[in-house]
């Protein structure tokens, strides 16, 4: 019996095996798989359907690795039922958390945890595919645009799994008796006749090269959109409609896997969007509470003239998007654009100042593990209009 070497997962399986054939007094089991092919031999297919899924075991109960376009060729070299093993592409979809790796050089990596995951895709929502020890090294193929996650070669001699019925093997599989159960032979349906409708003239071939800088294009634009702070300001809708031309058009599959994995993550910038938004929406409420209450109280007290004494800081107020920095919900910015310091207040609605050059006045707080200082701002007053 042969186990592949990158199915970590099964080896207990194998050792299990060769020790109940290695007993005298074993029982046959019930059924076994098919042998597979010696190594090195395998017969070529071609997949019938489209986006079929490619999984990590002979089963729908096992992740999926990818899906494969219809026409894809993949080398067959065993059987197990309805299912045919087949090797892993050489550009493999397998990723690793760069938290776990340490490049050696440009693209070469040593895993630096303990059974690390390697997964599906670029994110902990993609399935589990394999684990691998520290010190295990890797070729890396490609990093994710948040530079989190590295695409890496799949493990040496590892393989995947494709039900039959969309695959055309060109042979029979080298060491694997075919299935002797007849199926019974599906008749090809009727091809729909297609509505008339006016013929639209041909697709134009693109130029060489056309879809290589298209697909360049695209992520320079979705790069450029998520280094964007605010992530309720991005705007993705745009930079989908290409990713879904690649995907659905370019001639090279590669490009067409790649910006499918794209659209992946588009959905999962989308719902970041969508939650900021709301986070957002959430702020300005609480924002117009907090000026509410501010009036009241300059009411309650009887103010009718403000005179501003000596400014703490003076620069341009600006909103600061990132949480967790001590409380603070504004930066105030020196005239070269670098941070003076953070703001934060309870009885200011600092919003109203934004992108106006201000003085304002407070104390100063320190915050552990906060290198800005932080102003606890008891008033501002504006020092030119908005710009």
């Amino acid at each position: 019996m042969r186990c592949f070497a990158g199915r970590n997962f099964l080896n207990a399986l194998c050792l299990a095996t060769a020790l109940l054939a290695a007993a005298p007094l074993a029982a046959a089991p019930a059924q076994q798989a098919e042998t597979p092919a010696a190594e090195g031999e395998f017969v070529r297919g071609t997949i019938t359907g489209d986006n079929v899924n490619v999984r990590h075991g002979p089963g729908t109960e096992y992740p999926i690795y990818y899906r494969a376009p219809m026409g894809a060729e993949v080398r067959v070299v065993g059987r197990d039922g309805q299912w045919l093993e087949v090797e892993f592409p050489a550009r493999g979809f397998s990723w690793l958390s760069s938290d776990y790796v340490s490049m050696i050089d440009d693209d070469t990596a040593i895993v630096t945890g303990s059974q690390v995951n390697v997964r599906g895709g670029p994110g902990l929502q993609f399935d589990e595919l394999y684990r691998v020890q520290a010190n295990h090294k890797f070729k890396v193929l490609d990093t994710d645009v948040t530079g989190r996650w590295h695409r890496v070669e799949p493990m040496p001699d590892a393989t995947a799994w494709v039900i039959s019925d969309y695959v055309r093997l060109a042979g029979p599989i080298p060491g694997v008796t075919p299935p002797t159960v007849d199926r019974p032979v599906r008749p090809t349906p009727e091809p729909a006749r297609p509505p008339e409708r006016p013929i639209e003239p041909e697709r134009p071939t693109p130029a060489p090269g056309y879809y290589e800088s298209k697909m360049t294009e695209a992520e320079e634009a979705l790069t450029a959109e998520i280094e964007k702070e605010d992530p309720a300001q991005w705007e993705l809708d745009e930079i989908t409609e290409m990713f879904t031309d690649l995907a659905d058009n370019a001639d090279d599959p590669i490009i067409r896997t790649r910006a499918r994995a794209r659209l992946a993550q588009l959905r999962g910038y989308e719902a970041l969007k969508a939650h900021a938004m709301d986070i957002g929406r959430v702020d300005e409420m609480l924002a117009q509470r907090l000026a509410d209450l501010e009036r009241r109280r300059q009411q309650e007290i009887g103010i009718t003239e403000r005179v501003a004494p000596a400014h703490l800081a003076t620069g341009r107020i600006e909103r600061f998007h990132i949480r967790g920095m001590g409380g603070a919900t504004h930066k105030l910015l020196r005239d070269d654009g670098g941070i003076a310091w953070l703001l934060r207040s309870d009885v200011i609605d600092l919003s109203d100042y934004e992108d106006r050059n201000c003085g304002v006045r407070g104390s100063v707080v320190s915050v552990p593990g906060v290198r800005v200082p932080i102003i606890e701002v008891t008033g501002v007053t504006p020092l030119t209009g908005r710009n």
